[in-house]
């Protein structure tokens, strides 16, 4: 039984650390606990629990703030960053990870590869931002990064999530807001707009 219960532990504690959310460990556990107390299993789990952790709601800019933001932001490098987060639904990491061969600018389309759970996923590129885009990678080799740092390497997302904050300053939106908002306006903005759930999940890449 004592097996048991640690099997159980165990279990839990491995989606936790894969950033299981507290709904759905709650839901693994009811259901263990279920199957143990009427399948006749004498075991006790009543000792296994973890803290409800406090989630703030995300914040969403309205258009009107992301307009204001990306106005802010005279360097070409850093507005294309900013409003691909936006336009694209991207995570700061998709964003500086992004090499030239993942635009189709044929297509339209923008190939995000081995992102957040190893997944891949296909994104549409905005058409207002094609022209900056496709001037911008002119000239430059497949296996680039689009938004490389001053040594031609990898940008860091720290340093996006900085030119984020001062964007947001500059255009004096005083919200909690970090690069990860884009991503909760672009799917808002969307659904408000009447785009399927589905849709955006999998633009979202959920």
């Amino acid at each position: 039984a004592q097996e048991s219960a640690e099997t159980v532990k165990n279990f839990i504690v491995y989606k936790k650390d894969n950033n299981c959310s507290y709904k759905t460990l709650h839901l693994y556990l009811g259901a263990i606990k279920f199957y143990y107390r009427f399948g006749g299993r004498e075991t006790d789990l009543t000792d296994i629990k973890f803290p409800r952790t406090r989630r703030r709601l995300p914040v969403v800019l309205s258009k009107q703030e992301i307009i204001d933001l990306v106005g802010t932001l005279n360097n070409l490098k850093h507005r294309l960053m900013v409003a691909l987060g936006y336009g694209a639904g991207l995570r700061v990491s998709e964003v500086v990870n992004l090499k030239v061969a993942n635009i189709n600018f044929n297509e339209g389309l923008i190939y995000i590869i081995d992102s957040k759970g190893g997944n891949d996923r296909t994104v549409i590129l905005p058409k207002m931002l094609e022209d900056d885009l496709l001037s911008f990678v002119k000239n430059r080799r497949q296996n680039e990064f689009v938004f490389p740092n001053y040594r031609s390497k990898k940008l860091t997302t720290r340093t996006l999530q900085k030119v984020f904050k001062n964007a947001l300053e500059k255009a004096k939106i005083n919200r909690p807001a970090s690069f990860h908002s884009l991503r909760h306006s672009f799917a808002t903005h969307l659904l408000e707009n009447g785009t399927s759930l589905r849709l955006i999940q999998e633009l979202l890449g959920h």
